[in-house]
């Protein structure tokens, strides 16, 4: 959250650091510039105590029904996947955590992140909520504590230290410093800009040319207003910027959070600034405090960057540096949508994930602005494979829905952008809502004479009528447009079809079909080093297997999907080959593993809000293997182990599972088991290499990331583990199942 060392208010963080612990819900309430997010930081580092801390940063979220979101995001949480009570979900799963989160900059979702505040604290004991804003949340459980400026003393302290960056060796005759404090109003930010023009003023002229500017503001009225300050400080530093600088600075008012260099040249030259320019450019910027840059990454503080967009669409340039942003992410999609069903899923998802707030930036621009939409919703088809193997389904949905609405016309982008939201609303069980889009996406694929699009349309909706129990008007649908999709040259067409004909000719008996088809879907990306796909085929396989009565084979195929499954972050496919390992344990007696796998689909089930799709047959299975454990072990014990599985961390589920064995009954998880099926996948590999003694930067050309990325990965293994610092990590790694 900080960036530059962080100066005075000790007593501010003692303060709050106190008021938190006694209150769950503290705002810190001020200006612009005033200094709450870095004050946010600091309390945060000092409570790590009391379990995790983790921070949202709010700035570049624009949608209030995205938050959940970005909260499940910010904090690592597996997303919630279902509809409805999307903030109840959240809380669900931090019912049983100790947890300081961090709301940052929420005054433009005020009302929404009062809700929000309320509802998490109502449901979750143990969490304690920490947000900054310009304005109050106004709840009836919110302390708040005004941020006013630094006292004379921290002032100039602040300005000593960053002027001795700017310029080692300054000084200034005596009660000059704390007179331009004075002027500045004791603000942050207005106090650093001034300290960073002594990059290009003599020390001497500084004062002089500060007091001309407040002159000219105050010549004429009334006293320049309290925290005007600011405003003056940001026009002053843009006024003594060269054209060049104040263009670029405007040009990259456009993005969000962090970004790089190769996005910079694509979005800001040729227009505002020549591509010639550019390095040396970023550098004053960096130098006069306007940008900062670390490890390859460039971000602007939110005050920065609202101060910055105004120039921008001031200057009559706003719409075209939108349109050039939107469309290099548009390309970034483009490419991702290349790589993900390749051997390189991962590393791309990681790829893209990292530039998350700028792809909802863009897809904002898309559907906000009147002759985007197409644009906008070819990205979001491009994107369907990230929030695919991210389960982010909300996304997913959410995008696309939006702009569709604005883009009503028939085109291909439409029955493309059709396909991606149902197929996600598929996930969330509207299969009603699903089985109309689905028909338009196919009466358009019908007249753009698209055989692909149509064969894609049509195996979903045949899916979608198999869910819905009506196998037959499934089987007919299948057959019509099984030839398309096998030609049609898509292999993700490709493998719905053989997979979802196997679930479906499987649950109408058809076991040769079934099998022989399910054999096909295991094939399509066989030895690609694809993750998603694959552990889906070995689950539509296991489940011929199971069916057909063959409960061995069945596993088998199980155990190697329950790993792929749980590499990609997938809770569907999760859940899916959790409860088939419970049925194959029902049949072969195993009335203990059945109850605690049970428990532990249960709990991947609840994210999705759907289990087992609603499928009659399939859910007839669930009941039959239920009874026969309950009944076999009595109700105390099955409902001791499916508790059990269900709190079970996920790690430890899987790591069972994918062996065949079951935990006994008085085995209960240790807090460094608990701690580190935190974890995602990602995670364990970088907490593996920093157990081994590997350096950021040496993990980062490991994985061919920036070490930004992976700096951020350790600080999210540190918090998610409660440890104090790679030794730590160390020694919790080299005990675990992950060393």
């Amino acid at each position: 959250m900080g960036g530059d060392s962080f100066v005075g208010r000790e007593r501010d963080v003692a303060d709050v650091v106190r008021l938190l612990r006694r209150a769950r819900l503290v705002t810190l309430l001020g200006p612009g510039g005033i200094g709450k997010t870095r004050l946010a930081g600091e309390v945060a580092a000092r409570m790590r105590d009391v379990g995790d801390v983790r921070v949202v940063e709010l700035a570049v979220l624009r949608q209030a029904d995205l938050l959940p979101e970005a909260v499940v995001a910010g904090l690592g949480l597996p997303e919630v996947t279902a509809g409805g009570d999307a903030v109840g979900r959240v809380a669900e799963h931090l019912r049983d955590r100790e947890m300081l989160v961090v709301l940052d900059t929420c005054e433009h979702l005020a009302e929404a992140c009062a809700v929000f505040a309320e509802r998490l604290l109502a449901g979750a004991p143990g969490v304690r909520v920490l947000t900054t804003s310009r304005e109050a949340l106004n709840t009836s459980a919110e302390h708040v504590r005004v941020v006013r400026p630094l006292p004379e003393s921290d002032a100039v302290r602040l300005f000593e230290e960053r002027a001795a960056a700017a310029r080692p060796g300054t000084t200034f005759p005596d009660g000059a410093v704390a007179a331009m404090c004075r002027r500045l109003d004791g603000i942050p930010l207005a106090i650093e800009l001034a300290a960073a023009r002594l990059r290009d003023l003599p020390p001497d002229e500084l004062p002089h040319r500060l007091d001309d500017r407040f002159r000219v503001l105050a010549a004429g009225r009334t006293p320049v207003p309290r925290h005007r300050a600011l405003r003056t400080a940001l026009d002053w530093s843009h006024d003594l910027l060269s054209p060049a600088e104040r263009r670029l600075w405007a040009a990259l008012s456009v993005f969000a959070g962090g970004f790089d260099l190769a996005a910079i040249r694509d979005v800001c030259t040729g227009g505002p600034v020549a591509a010639d320019d550019l390095d040396g450019l970023l550098a004053d910027l960096v130098g006069k405090s306007i940008l900062q840059h670390d490890d390859g990454l460039y971000r602007m503080l939110d005050t920065l960057r609202q101060y910055g967009h105004e120039r921008l669409e001031a200057s009559g340039g706003r719409d075209a540096c939108r349109r050039r942003h939107r469309d290099h992410y548009l390309r970034a999609a483009e490419r991702f949508a290349a790589r993900w069903t390749t051997g390189e899923q991962r590393d791309a998802v990681d790829d893209l994930d990292a530039q998350r707030a700028n792809l909802w930036a863009a897809l904002e621009y898309s559907y906000e602005t009147p002759g985007e939409e197409a644009a906008g919703l070819r990205m979001a088809t491009a994107l369907r494979g990230f929030w695919l193997c991210t389960a982010r389904f909300v996304e997913g949905r959410f995008f696309p829905d939006l702009t569709l609405e604005r883009h009503p016309g028939p085109s291909r982008e439409r029955a493309e952008a059709l396909l991606v939201t149902h197929w996600f609303g598929m996930g969330q069980g509207a299969y009603g809502q699903a089985a109309q889009g689905l028909a338009e996406a196919r009466a358009l694929a019908r007249d753009l004479r698209d055989d692909r699009l149509y064969a894609a349309a049509s195996q979903l909706h045949a899916a979608v009528l198999t869910f819905r129990d009506d196998t037959d008007g499934a089987l007919d649908v299948w057959t019509r447009t099984r030839e398309a999709a096998l030609t049609c040259g898509d292999p993700v067409v490709e493998i719905h079809s053989h997979g979802y004909g196997a679930l479906l000719h499987a649950v109408r008996g058809d076991d040769a079909t079934a099998l022989a088809l399910s054999r096909q879907a295991v094939g399509v990306f066989a030895g690609t080093g694809e993750r998603y796909f694959q552990g889906w085929a070995h689950c539509m396989r296991a489940l011929t297997h199971f069916l057909g009565g063959r409960g061995v084979r069945a596993a088998a195929h199980l155990r190697t999907a329950v790993r792929l499954k749980h590499d990609v972050e997938d809770p569907s496919g999760l859940a899916s080959c959790l409860e088939m390992l419970a049925w194959v344990a029902a049949g072969e007696g195993e009335a203990r593993g059945t109850a605690w796998l049970l428990g532990a689909a249960e709990a991947q089930w609840r994210r999705i809000g759907v289990p087992l799709f609603g499928m009659r047959a399939l859910r007839d299975v669930h009941d039959r293997s239920a009874a026969e454990a309950r009944a076999a072990l009595g109700g105390d014990l099955f409902d001791e182990l499916f508790t059990r599985g269900l709190r079970l961390p996920q790690d430890r589920v899987v790591a069972a599972a994918a062996v065949g064995a079951f935990p006994e009954p008085d085995e209960r998880p240790g807090s460094r088991d608990e701690a580190l099926s935190r974890l995602t996948p990602r995670e364990r590999e970088v907490a593996k290499l920093v157990a081994a003694g590997l350096t950021n930067r040496e993990i980062a050309e490991r994985f061919t990331l920036s070490k930004r990325t992976v700096d951020a990965h350790v600080e999210h293994i540190l918090a998610k583990l409660g440890a104090p610092g790679r030794e730590a990590v160390t020694g919790l790694v080299e005990e675990s199942p992950l060393g």
